[in-house]
């Protein structure tokens, strides 16, 4: 048979159009992705990580990473996934395995959530145009995804490394694969289903509770209708339905189960005791205004409406339903279409009725509030705006103007959604909106960091009388690491806790804290948290402490207030060779202004008399301005440990500068020449495990055993 040009024509038209189509949201794609980087290198990467969660995974990730690339890929792997998280399993695995292609910096992390964006944009896409063959439909529905704010929103969204935006991103998945199976008509489509629930879950372990809760509601509706059907052939669709639920239901539960058991000590914890039985839910409730029973039901309400869908969404959605309401209305006398066999418009609406009220309620009655779980409800909202206008393109017959209505529709959403893209990124981060904050606050970060090199202690303790989340012992990790390729340990001191404390705990991590920062006016953290609170009478006393204890090292202007460093005097080490001090001894350095507030050395750690066969006599000599002076040292031992004491002479130490200590020892032994191992160092004893400075005592304290040289 010869095909005529006119045929020809005919059938080159819709591969042209999907190749132009496909042009045209690759376009969307790529002008997004431009954006987003620029962005991020522009305002994100340049700045700590705000939020308390974001820190923490960043945290987790770069250590994953770090675990890779020391004991290799699977190690790693298996390191990240048993790391203690109770909110998800993945996230910080796949960012570790993305920083061993790219590299690890927070745009390379920052990346997971827009490749999951991504995907979520190319199966709406997709499905929308298979469901309806119409681009109409599926530009008008990546339209108006494009114009929700979930993505941009500053805590749980795009530019926040958390589980928040890829669940949002999942589930939005989740429910066009739904769609795609015909709600669970297709088995091969509703075992795609369960697969994605199954990841959904995996990275964000609290959704097991809503999809449970919205597939179970579904299937029961489902199961009502079928048992009332008198339909024979509606209740053989229906009965499809049932077993393409029971089949997702089936690998959800195969898959997510045993990492639920897992996780289940750690989920009691975090979810059950923390924001449901303890004094948290209240504190949440408090900190984002729920105040009165309209503030509880309508909270996740008007979080969705300001935060999250917004008003050009809104204003689609309702655009889709009117369009759709009225291409059914009017004539048909469009071309005759093809369309799926299987197609329940109850079971479509009711699923998509159960996807936003079941988690509704469940977060609803939940007395802690969080603006960041509103992102859930979105997907939910776009299928309820966009189904309409799929009923009414896939009716056999459509109506006239079809063609040109969903045109229409489509031009304005995508207008919508690149307007809204914009907007998103012509600006600068709301905080802090003065460089030069932002300059004290890194500035902060340096200082803490190169502070932390001089103490011996590891992982420094660090402590800040408020809780603030651009300053934490999370943050400092995150900021070495990706300013300076450093993974530092630092402990979690005064601020580690929103909580109210005991105040013999205050005083007693006080003590104990390496580097304290304190605040002049308490004016940058939030009122509410009951730390805060708590910290504000005991000011005046912490401040004295520090002062008369540690030694103030900078102060730093940032919006209404100032930050003060404080840091514990103490010396750094060098001369270690891999947890031993050799022939060749010590040397202590530490700051002439560190000493003249402390300037009695205490070291003490493990040594083996038995190897040494005696008491090891040691020499001590300071050097300062150019001079050297010997100091006199006591070396306390027993049989397995040692303390040195030795005080640096105030009058010797000069106005500024770094002072130097020598320790050497008379006597070491080689483990290879007394038949230990291979091991040809010429030992002493083990590096010390504590290093202090203290004020001069009135009384020396009492040898704990034989006493060694005075020199």
């Amino acid at each position: 048979m010869i095909e005529t040009t006119s045929e020809a024509a005919a059938n080159a038209t819709p591969p042209r159009r999907a190749l132009l189509a496909w042009g045209a949201f690759a376009a969307l794609l790529l002008l997004q992705w431009a954006l987003f980087r620029h962005y991020v290198e522009r305002e994100i990467a340049t700045f700590v990580p705000r939020g308390f969660d974001q820190a923490g995974y960043l945290d987790e990730s770069y250590r994953t990473y770090e675990v890779m690339l020391s004991e290799g890929f699977f190690r790693g792997v298996r390191y990240g996934l048993r790391r203690p998280i109770a909110n998800g399993l993945l996230l910080h695995v796949q960012a570790a395995v993305l920083f061993l292609l790219f590299g690890p910096t927070r745009l390379t992390a920052l990346s997971l959530n827009f490749l999951y964006f991504a995907a979520f944009q190319t199966t709406l896409f997709a499905v929308l145009h298979r469901l309806t063959r119409r681009w109409g439909v599926a530009f008008f529905g990546l339209g108006m995804l494009l114009a929700a704010l979930t993505p941009h929103s500053p805590a749980g969204g795009l530019l926040d490394f958390r589980i928040d935006c890829i669940a949002f991103s999942l589930f939005g998945i989740l429910l066009c694969v739904v769609a795609r199976s015909g709600f669970f008509s297709s088995p091969r489509w509703s075992l795609a289903a369960g697969a994605v629930a199954s990841l959904l879950v995996l990275f964000r372990l609290l959704t097991s509770v809503y999809l449970a809760g919205i597939l179970g509601t579904w299937w029961l509706l489902t199961a009502a209708r079928c048992v009332l059907s008198r339909d024979p052939g509606q209740r053989a669709r229906l009965k499809q339905q049932l077993l393409g639920g029971v089949l997702a239901g089936t690998v959800l539960t195969a898959v997510a189960g045993p990492v639920l058991v897992w996780k289940r000590q750690l989920l009691w914890d975090y979810y059950v005791v923390n924001t449901i039985i303890g004094e948290d839910k209240d504190l949440r409730a408090k900190e984002f205004g729920v105040v009165s029973r309209a503030d509880f039901y309508l909270f996740y309400a008007r979080s969705v409406r300001n935060a999250h869908a917004g008003t050009l969404f809104l204003a689609l959605a309702a655009a889709g339903v009117l369009a759709g309401i009225g291409l059914r209305l009017l004539p048909r006398g469009g071309l005759p279409g093809s369309r799926e066999a299987s197609w329940d418009r109850t079971s479509a609406w009711s699923l998509l009725a159960c996807a936003g009220l079941v988690p509704y309620a469940a977060l609803t009655l939940n007395v802690s509030k969080s603006p960041v779980l509103g992102g859930i409800f979105v997907a939910p909202l776009l299928w309820l705006g966009v189904l309409p206008a799929v009923q009414a393109a896939r009716r056999r017959c459509p109506a006239r103007g079809t063609d040109a209505v969903l045109t229409a529709l489509a031009c304005i959403a995508v207008a919508a959604g690149v307007h809204v893209k914009l907007a998103a990124v012509c600006r600068h981060e709301t905080w802090p909106s003065d460089r030069d904050d932002a300059e004290q606050v890194l500035a902060l970060h340096e200082e803490v960091i190169r502070q932390s090199s001089q103490i011996h202690s590891r992982p420094p303790m660090f402590s800040f009388d408020s809780v603030l989340d651009l300053l934490t012992h999370k943050t400092l990790m995150v900021y070495a690491y990706e300013q300076h390729g450093k993974l530092l340990d630092f402990g979690a001191g005064l601020g580690g806790s929103h909580l109210h404390m005991d105040e013999k705990t205050i005083w007693d991590l006080l003590e104990h804290s390496d580097l304290v920062v304190l605040t002049k006016e308490g004016r940058l953290a939030s009122p509410v948290y009951p730390f805060n609170q708590q910290m504000r009478p005991m000011h005046g006393a912490v401040r004295r402490y520090c002062e008369e204890e540690l030694v103030r090292v900078g102060r730093y202007p940032v919006a209404d207030d100032q930050l003060t460093l404080y840091v514990r005097p103490s010396f750094r080490l060098e001369g270690e060779s891999h947890g031993w001090i050799t022939r060749r001894g010590l040397t202590l350095t530490a700051p002439a202004e560190f000493l003249r507030k402390r300037n009695v050395a205490h070291l003490g750690g493990k040594l083996n008399l038995s190897f040494l066969k005696r008491v090891p006599g040691v020499t001590v000599v300071m050097k300062a301005a150019g001079k050297e002076q010997a100091i006199p040292a006591h070396l306390d031992v027993t049989d397995f440990h040692y303390d040195l004491v030795f005080q640096v002479p105030a009058e010797w130490l000069p106005k500024h500068g770094q002072v130097t200590v020598d320790i050497k020892f008379d006597t070491w032994f080689v483990p290879h020449d007394l038949g230990l191992n291979d091991d040809t160092r010429e030992l002493v004893v083990c590096s010390p495990d504590t290093v202090s400075l203290t004020t001069p005592s009135p009384v020396p304290p009492p040898a704990r055993g034989q006493v060694g040289s005075d020199r």
